[in-house]
């Protein structure tokens, strides 16, 4: 199997998780503050 890996709008996190996706790192955002989780499936 391949690996997927993006960039989750935080509030979509545990939508992400509820397929399996997890929690590999985080990445911060343009909004001061912000950071976006990086996530991976596979």
């Amino acid at each position: 199997m391949k690996k997927i890996t993006l960039d989750a709008e935080p509030n979509a996190k545990n939508f992400y998780k509820t397929f399996g996706f997890q929690t590999v790192g985080q990445l911060e955002s343009s909004i001061k503050d912000r950071y976006l989780p990086i996530m991976e499936l596979g």
